[in-house]
C-alpha cells in the first residue's frame, strides 16, 4: 500500500523527509491553486499551475504532446510545487518525480458551490485566468464544456483514482485534507514548523 500521512503526524513527517517536489490534487473548486500559492510563500520553489500549461487564449486546449512537453520541462527541476490533476494526460510524467501528494478530498456539494461562486466572481470582475481567458455566463452555465458539468462528471472518478493511489506502493506518500478547516490546520502547522526550523538553524 502507499503511505498515508496523517495530519496529526504532518510536522514530524515533513521535518524528516523535507519534500521538494509537492503535488496538490483534487476536484475543481477545492483550492489547489490557492494552496499551491500558499506553499510557494513558505518554500523557495517555483509554483506550477497545470491549467496555465494546458489552456491557450480563447479557451483552446493545447495539443496533447505540446502540453506533455511543457509538463516534462516544468517537473524536470529538483524543486517545485504543482497544482492540478490531468490524470490521463500528464500524471504519468509527474508522479515518478513527486515526493508527496496533497489530496484535497472535498464533498461534491462543497466544491460545486465554490465553483459557482468563483465563476460568478470572475464573470462580474472580468478577471483573466489561464493565459488571458475570461469566464462568461454562456460558457459557465449553457455550454457542453461547462466547468460545472465537468465537476459533476469527474468528481467521483477522480476520487476513485486517488483512493487507488493509496493502494499502490509505487505512488508517493499522500496527505488527505477533507475540509477547509483541515487546510487551515495544515497551513498553520506547516508555518509553525517552518518558523521553528528557521529558529533552530
Amino acid at each position: 500500500m502507499g503511505q498515508h500521512i496523517q495530519l496529526s503526524a504532518l510536522t514530524e513527517w515533513w521535518s524528516e523527509h523535507r519534500p521538494q517536489r509537492i503535488m496538490v490534487v483534487g476536484s475543481s473548486g477545492s483550492g489547489k491553486s490557492t494552496l499551491g500559492q500558499f506553499l510557494g510563500t513558505l518554500f523557495p520553489f517555483p509554483v506550477i499551475d497545470l491549467d496555465n500549461l494546458h489552456w491557450l487564449p480563447n479557451w483552446q486546449p493545447s495539443e496533447l504532446e505540446e502540453f506533455r512537453q511543457r509538463v516534462r520541462e516544468a517537473v524536470a527541476p529538483n524543486e517545485w510545487i504543482l497544482a492540478g490533476n490531468y490524470g490521463g494526460k500528464a500524471q504519468d510524467l509527474i508522479l515518478p518525480r513527486a515526493d508527496v501528494i496533497i489530496w484535497l478530498n472535498f464533498p461534491l456539494l462543497l466544491v460545486f458551490w465554490r465553483i459557482i461562486k468563483r465563476c460568478l466572481y470572475r464573470i462580474f470582475t472580468q478577471e483573466t485566468v489561464c493565459n488571458g481567458n475570461r469566464e462568461s455566463i454562456v460558457t459557465t452555465f449553457f455550454s457542453k464544456d461547462s466547468l460545472l458539468l465537468w465537476v459533476l462528471k469527474m468528481h467521483t472518478p477522480q476520487r476513485q483514482r486517488y483512493r487507488n493511489y493509496l493502494e499502490d506502493s509505487s505512488k508517493p506518500p499522500m496527505l488527505i485534507l477533507l475540509s477547509p478547516i483541515e487546510i487551515s490546520r495544515f497551513q498553520n502547522d506547516l508555518k509553525k514548523m517552518c518558523h521553528q526550523l528557521e529558529a533552530d538553524s
